[in-house]
């Protein structure tokens, strides 16, 4: 730190500070401090990837005993980045065969939740922690244990009570299944109907489906009797085993699990000072936790679970034995010492509302233990600013990350170039005249087949590595001057510019991707949910017996030969005079009965005419309605469209633009873009209706059908009902075509009439590319230069004025229609091929789900949960129930959060002013 003006002085221009090396010559000198037995190592100049490119090598040249390398970061957000960069480096990425999933680098997730306030952490987050600990425990921990500073100072369950609860089920040898059962529901397993999500099981007869998160996929344990036939993984999406294995570890999924019951009630009656005169609450939640139930909030009560609750160091290598690589120490002691306070301030105010609360001791190491435990462990300091002077071991790096670059392909997609990758290419092209080995990661081959394509229209050909590669990035015999693409995530890259060596990572090419594996399932395999919502007393429709009321299954003998029986499970459907039982593999004969909501329907009679003669008048009445529809669809059909064609450069933006698209593409997604690409480039005009779930990707079917238009030299209208929706529409067009040559606005009421004047001047000389708008598009007055496209989000909220409109407009232009609930008439017609159908019936992958807690009211759970939200850049909806005392609701949220912005809306107020308050 210069003294007279207080700036931190670089290892390049410090006079005092020995000249930085190459990362090569940096690593080398890093393990030869290590094995000369230097108890502490500072290193300069090691962030990003470089930092886990460090640890990689620091942890590939460990003994046995010293394993794992303990790598500790100031914050979450910092841990969960080095895991993946890690992963990376190490080539612990899992491969299709790979059912068990790497241990080579673990991740010690933080519980982001206070244990005073009544809210569950996250499940995943807990479920994680106690594979991890499992590792741990069991000496398969690997090479590398990534944890933030508050996930090391948080206790967890003693090893002792830990290796109680694990089992190992052998195939072969016999279990007492209701034995196992009762283990997993004592670990905190949640039984289901059907296995999906790690921590739940499922028992079906013989059947026992486990979800252990020690796995990447789950068990299925088959049994006859008590003996163990097969242990086989399945696919959650399909419900499909895979591969057999021979043995599998049953592991506790939550920390909250009964060990010494005969202590518990002293614990919980000291903590709350209730010894002598317990409520009748706190007798409640004794009598809960006694009879293993699980309640929200139940995490505060941890501690009484257990004698008491272990640092993480018992699960760790001695610190005289094992290594350490710390990132930014004095940011991890103020992180330390901010918990610290936050937890003391917590458990004070839960004592101030006379609530059961065990101090912060209780599951928290104090910083200063903590700074004890690292003060002895051997270890790499990685620090961010030098000081003159320093008496211990020192090593700086020279790396520079991809700053300029990236500032490069933001600018060339702000000022519109045709060649959004131009910059990228000049960079490759420089590095391969100055003998440097450019390498790019991308997360799978698609993307690197991608990204080849695109850097070929540039006059640049790529290596593409299309298997995982253990990356050597100072490998004397690697042909300098490459370019190479190989697979691998990674969150951003660097320039090592003494080694020669450039590491690029797609995100900061195309920008932020959520990088999510892509489940599939098999063509024809029966979906997962077909009997999951299915409950004894749902109306059902046989295909030739018509509605009936489903009963559950029931097991029947049936005959295999050779005068042998064996049970098979049957679906029993009650009708009106008797009985049908269906065999499940016939399962497909059966839907559920779908009707107006509490309307019961009538049952048809078994061998019946009734069903017979429903169907023949819905034959009927579809026959007329198709005549009349027929008409108009032959008349559109036998007009002449527009055939989209794109010229080689227009061809290399659009691709450069689907490479921008920041989620994976799910395999129904992609199908539905691919038709509707493959609809425009039709000598006719294009009807489409693509269906699917709220959040399921439909509207990027309509951002690529809308450029591929505007590209070939046509306007794109998209029409949506609400003003809400076309100012998020408006919104989100806007932000993906940043940096293309698309002018895109919209017109609604929100516009005044001068705007709106300008909007409709710009359609009509073409000056206006993309209009998004209200049925105020379809008004007389309103006149496009050269309309290529229409899209129509939620046909079936316009009125019958405006569809016969748009029956006008249909006949002209290529019409793409999105809905999440169409009407029977337009999915009809969809489905008997009058018009076209894309469904999108897959989430995306990895989608987090909703989490729904129920607790009682605290200013300390509103503060918590809504601070948290802020922090991350996101909104919040308080939803209260009564318009009368709304205001002052509004008011104590304000005096609770004096900087959040807040707004209120309810029914009662005018529509325009209820649209701004949503809109804002």
């Amino acid at each position: 730190m210069d003294e007279q003006d207080g700036r931190s002085t670089s290892a390049d221009d410090a006079p005092d500070f020995e000249p930085a090396r190459s990362v090569a010559e940096g690593l080398a000198e890093l393990e030869r401090l290590g094995a000369s037995g230097a108890q502490v190592v500072r290193v300069f100049g090691c962030e990003g990837a470089v930092q886990a490119l460090t640890v990689a090598r620091l942890a590939s040249r460990l003994a046995p005993g010293e394993r794992p390398l303990v790598a500790i970061t100031p914050d979450e957000a910092g841990a969960s980045n080095l895991a993946r960069d890690l992963r990376f480096f190490m080539h612990a990425h899992h491969s299709p065969d790979d059912l068990i999933g790497s241990p080579r680098v673990l991740h010690l997730p933080h519980l982001e939740t206070t244990p005073w306030a009544d809210i569950s952490p996250d499940r995943r987050a807990i479920v994680q922690r106690m594979a991890t600990l499992f590792r741990l425990s069991q000496g398969l921990a690997g090479d590398v244990l990534v944890a933030s500073a508050a996930a090391l100072s948080r206790r967890v369950i003693p090893r002792a009570a830990f290796a109680d609860l694990v089992d190992l089920v052998q195939a072969h040898q016999e279990i007492d299944r209701d034995a196992t059962v009762a283990l997993l529901q004592r670990g905190g397993y949640a039984r289901m109907p059907v296995v999906e999500d790690p921590g739940t099981f499922a028992v079906r007869g013989g059947v026992i489906d486990v979800f252990v998160p020690l796995y990447r996929f789950p068990l299925r344990l088959e049994l006859f009797g008590d003996l163990v036939e097969s242990i086989r993984f399945f696919d959650p999406a399909t419900q499909r085993t895979m591969r057999a294995v021979e043995e599998v570890y049953l592991h506790p999924v939550r920390e909250t699990v009964l060990t010494r019951a005969h202590q518990l009630r002293e614990r919980v009656l000291h903590a709350g000072d209730l010894a002598s005169h317990p409520s009748s609450k706190t007798r409640a939640i004794l009598d809960q936790i006694e009879k293993g139930e699980d309640f929200f909030g139940i995490e505060a009560l941890t501690p009484a679970f257990h004698a008491r609750l272990a640092p993480l160091g018992e699960y760790l290598p001695a610190p005289a034995s094992g290594r350490w690589f710390v990132d930014d120490p004095e940011a991890c002691r103020e992180a330390l010492d901010e918990d610290w306070l936050n937890a003391d301030e917590a458990y004070r105010g839960r004592l101030a509302e006379h609530r059961l609360a065990f101090p912060p001791e209780d599951f928290f190491v104090a910083p200063d233990d903590v700074s004890a435990q690292l003060a002895n462990a051997r270890r790499v300091e990685a620090h961010k600013l030098e000081i003159a002077g320093a008496t211990v071991p020192t090593v700086r790096l020279r790396a520079h990350e991809h700053r300029d670059l990236q500032i490069e392909l933001q600018r060339a997609r702000a000022e519109k170039h045709e060649e959004l990758l131009r910059p990228l290419a000049s960079r490759l092209r420089d590095w391969r005249d100055e003998g440097t080995r450019a390498i790019i990661a991308v997360p799978n081959l698609q993307h690197a087949e991608r990204l080849e394509s695109l850097l070929k229209g540039y006059q640049i050909v790529p290596i593409v590595r299309r298997e995982p590669v253990e990356l050597d990035l100072f490998d004397a015999r690697a042909s300098k001057g490459n370019v190479e693409i190989v697979l691998g995530a990674l969150g951003r890259g660097f320039y090592l510019p003494l080694d020669r060596v450039a590491l690029i990572a797609e995100a900061e090419i195309f920008g932020e991707r959520s990088h999510t594996r892509v489940a599939k399932r098999a063509k024809g395999a029966l979906k997962p949910d077909g009997l999951k919502n299915l409950e004894p007393g749902a109306f059902v429709v046989h295909s030739l017996h018509g509605v009936g009321v489903y009963k559950g299954l029931t097991k029947l003998p049936l005959r295999a030969g050779e005068g042998r029986e064996v049970a098979v499970d049957f679906l029993h459907i009650e009708y009106e005079g008797g009985a049908l039982y269906l065999p499940v593999w016939r399962l497909n004969e059966v839907q559920a009965y779908s009707g107006a909501e509490g309307l019961k329907p009538k049952l048809d009679r078994l061998g019946g005419l009734t069903w017979e003669k429903t169907k023949s008048k819905i034959s009927k009445e579809v026959r007329q309605l198709a005549e009349e529809l027929l008409q108009l669809y032959a008349q559109r059909k036998s007009l002449p469209g527009h055939a989209l064609t794109l010229s080689a450069s227009s061809e290399q933006l659009f691709r450069e633009f689907e490479a921008t698209f920041p989620f994976e593409e799910t395999i129904d997604q992609q199908k539905a873009i691919d038709d509707v690409l493959a609809d425009l480039e039709q000598p006719r005009p294009m009807d489409r209706l693509v269906c699917g779930d709220v959040g399921y990707g439909k509207t990027e079917v309509a951002l690529r059908a809308a450029l591929k238009c505007v590209l070939a030299g046509k306007q794109v209208a998209v029409l949506a009902p609400t003003t809400v929706l076309v100012e998020q529409h408006a919104l989100t067009f806007q932000a993906r075509f940043q940096g293309l040559p698309v002018n895109v606005n919209s017109i609604s009421r929100f516009k005044s009439k001068q705007e709106q004047t300008e909007v409709l001047k710009g359609l009509s000389d073409g000056k206006v590319d993309v209009v998004v708008g209200t049925h105020r598009l379809l008004s007389a007055d309103v006149r496009f230069k050269e309309l290529g496209l229409l899209v129509i989000d939620e046909e079936q909220r316009f009125g019958v004025a405006h569809k016969e409109k748009l029956k006008k407009l249909k006949t002209q232009v290529d019409v793409l229609t999105m809905t999440a609930t169409p009407i029977p008439r337009t999915l009809h017609m969809a489905l008997m091929g009058i018009r076209d159908l894309s469904i999108i019936t897959t989430p995306p992958a990895d989608r987090l789900a909703i989490r729904t807690l129920v607790c009682r009211y605290s200013d300390a759970v509103i503060l918590e949960g809504v601070k948290r939200e802020l922090a991350r850049g996101g909104q919040v909806f308080f939803v209260h129930n009564r318009v009368e005392d709304i205001h002052k609701w509004a008011g104590k949220l304000r005096e609770l959060l004096p900087d959040a912005r807040l707004l209120v809306g309810h029914g009662q107020l005018p529509a325009e002013e209820l649209e701004r308050v949503m809109v804002d």
